[in-house]
């Protein structure tokens, strides 16, 4: 389901057909639920998100999803077909399980052009995770996602890109 981690970093997708599920262990990590596409339940000892995720793409609004802490055991069923991001990080310290709602992502415009976008922070210090930190893109046509061109001389940063294409666009 997780790629193999980037040192202290962990990303896979979990898809779920209507009425599919899955159990899911956080071990030493926090886990960070983003739903993509669909709608799901999430449950776990202690608690109970009910249809979480809105959208049916992920250029439909703001993302939702749900934070699990470490040593917990969490157990997602697909509502819809649904598609999630799992992000994963090794953490020592304890937290509490969140359902973050759209309501609560905050989208901001970063930049400028050619390198202004659209982003949100679905999962940062106001937040229960530790470590972890979250957001969606939204770049323009024709637009760049970062200024100056760089690199990162240590690769802390998963990327999951998804582009729609214009109808007709071959595939």
């Amino acid at each position: 389901m997780l790629e193999p981690p980037k040192k202290d970093l962990e990303f896979g997708i979990i898809e779920l057909k209507t009425g599919q599920g899955v159990t899911y262990e956080t071990g030493d990590r926090e886990v960070a639920f983003i739903l993509l596409a669909g709608t799901a339940d999430f449950t776990g000892g202690d608690f109970s998100f009910q249809r979480v995720g809105k959208r049916r793409s992920v250029f439909e609004g703001k993302a939702e999803a749900v934070y699990v802490p470490r040593h917990r055991t969490v157990r997602i069923t697909g509502l819809f077909h649904v598609k999630i991001a799992v992000c994963a990080t090794p953490v020592t310290e304890d937290s509490a399980p969140q359902y973050i709602t759209e309501n609560e992502v905050r989208m901001v415009r970063l930049g400028v052009k050619p390198w202004e976008r659209d982003t949100t922070f679905i999962i940062d210090g106001k937040t229960n995770a530790k470590k972890l930190t979250i957001g969606e893109a939204y770049v323009t046509p024709g637009n760049w996602a970062g200024f100056p061109p760089h690199k990162h001389d240590v690769d802390k940063r998963t990327k999951n890109l998804r582009s729609r294409l214009p109808q007709g666009s071959p595939r």
